[in-house]
């Protein structure tokens, strides 16, 4: 039995038939676990972004640099902006 099967299904994707900015995210942190990054990146890049972000928060919170700042508000802006694009990308293929 693998980890694959039991992923939960979008609510947003079975009403509505597109998908929403979420989508992939699963199947994008299972690719990540595995090695996968390209494989990860094409699920729903905004994983990667997010957990870049994420490190990039827990270096501020330990270490409190006064450079960290602008990279966390670029990280999260990045995050967005791949939510967006990609699913704008799904929308249009």
């Amino acid at each position: 039995m693998a980890v694959d099967d039991h992923l939960m299904s979008c609510s947003y994707k079975s009403t509505l038939g597109i998908e929403c900015f979420g989508c992939g995210t699963q199947r994008a942190f299972l690719a990540l676990t595995r090695g996968d990054i390209l494989g990860s990146f094409m699920f729903n890049p905004g994983v990667i972004l997010f957990l870049l972000t994420l490190i990039a928060f827990f270096i501020v919170y330990f270490r409190k640099p006064k450079w960290i700042t602008p990279v966390i508000t670029i990280g999260a802006l990045a995050t967005a902006f791949g939510m967006i694009g990609n699913f704008v990308f799904k929308l249009m293929t």
